[in-house]
């Protein structure tokens, strides 16, 4: 991702088959934050869609967002400059997220950290989201959740995606969740 763009579209061409018609199409979303406790805030919020196109916004750190470790510092890659230089003001985000996804289910696999998260981007500019959050795991059924690290380890191989950023995680999760299609 160029960090000189507030938001990006990127688009990863791998095969597979979205044509699953009894299937959920599972937009999903991911949220890389501060730190890991309470205090922590999101500081960067990522959705990959079922053709494969990704949205990722930056997050400037609002007033009274303070707290930072390094340990999520060192998972995630994001400088407090990187967010002060290139993050999208909270209101800002908190109204592309509301327009891209407004009435859709989109789906997490960190469901109860992401929901805080999101819950205090959300609180912060007194605004309340369109659009619903709910864990990924139920959507899949036993035999998707039996082979999912399998076919995860697979798609971060193919894809190359080794920066733990929000809106890799999410694409990698999309990819596998549409492959594990293929096997039920």
């Amino acid at each position: 991702m160029n960090l000189n763009t507030k938001t990006s579209a990127i688009t990863y061409n791998l095969p597979y088959n979205t044509n699953h018609s009894n299937e959920p199409q599972a937009i999903i979303i991911d949220v890389e934050a501060s730190g890991f406790g309470i205090g922590s805030y999101p500081i960067e919020v990522g959705v990959a869609f079922p053709n494969g196109d990704t949205q990722c916004y930056l997050l400037k750190p609002e007033h009274d967002w303070t707290h930072w470790t390094k340990e999520a510092q060192a998972i995630h890659g994001i400088s407090q400059g990187t967010l002060i230089e290139y993050g999208s003001d909270a209101r800002i985000v908190a109204q592309r997220l509301n327009s891209l996804l407004r009435g859709q289910t989109v789906y997490s696999d960190g469901w109860s950290k992401d929901i805080s998260w999101l819950a205090k981007l959300f609180e912060s500019v007194d605004n309340t989201p369109l659009f619903r959050v709910e864990t990924l795991t139920k959507i899949l059924n036993q035999k998707q959740m039996d082979n999912w690290e399998r076919i995860k380890t697979k798609v971060i191989q193919e894809l190359g995606l080794t920066r733990h950023r929000a809106s890799a995680d999410a694409l990698i999760l999309q990819h596998t969740y549409q492959r594990s299609l293929n096997i039920c």
